[in-house]
């Protein structure tokens, strides 16, 4: 956990996180259908930087995995990986191309 906690990014602001929830409770269950759980994890990332920004999407793939190491849930499932596949569609080249291509990439670098 103490490797964990150091790789915390900057707190956004109050605004972007809400409008990242928003985001997130609209498009998770198209991200789901995209293949497999890394692709959503990059596609909701790249989704995030396109339309809030990259400190928003790095915060809050953060934010999903510490919540999942820590929830007390038993099914809840804590994976770096997760954030990494986030990292991915955050930084993903070209983030100012439209939603569609967000899908695109994240199902060719994350194939099944």
């Amino acid at each position: 956990m103490t490797e964990w906690m150091a790789l915390k990014p900057d707190l956004p602001s109050f605004g972007d996180l809400l409008k990242a929830k928003q985001l997130i409770e609209k498009e998770r269950a198209y991200s789901l259908k995209l293949g497999s759980d890394k692709t959503a994890h990059c596609y909701l990332g790249c989704r995030l930087s396109e339309n809030i920004n990259l400190d928003t999407a790095k915060f809050t793939g953060w934010q999903k995995e510490y919540n999942d190491a820590t929830d007390c849930n038993k099914n809840s499932k804590f994976d770096p990986k997760d954030y990494q596949a986030t990292l991915v569609g955050a930084e993903k080249p070209n983030p100012s191309k439209p939603f569609g291509k967000c899908a695109d990439f994240c199902k060719r670098t994350f194939k099944k």
